[in-house]
């Protein structure tokens, strides 16, 4: 397989797809989201980042390339305005019902 970003992005999906798919179906053959004492939901979460690193395991990238560098002041800014303003919005959205 050729290492374009391209191919790598076809790839990553489909590893996630099949990931997730192996979880929902033994969701679907449960037959309710409870199943293994409620820890599918963070094992669904789990499979994009599972195929990520598999992703780079079959191209032969370092996994460490995946890094978020979080000294860059504008990712730090954002995420901390965007964590503050979904904090208020929850908030307040819990005062209104």
């Amino acid at each position: 397989m050729h290492d374009t970003p391209k191919s790598a992005i076809y790839l990553y999906l489909k590893l996630t797809l099949v990931f997730s798919a192996l979880i929902w179906a033994l969701i679907i053959w449960s037959g309710h989201l409870l199943m293994g004492f409620g820890l599918m939901a963070p094992v669904i979460m789990w499979c994009p980042a599972l195929a990520a690193l598999a992703t780079c395991r079959k191209l032969g990238r370092d996994s460490r390339s995946l890094a978020w560098h979080p000294l860059c002041s504008t990712h730090s800014l954002t995420n901390a305005s965007l964590r503050f303003f979904s904090a208020r919005l929850t908030a307040s959205l819990f005062s209104l019902s």
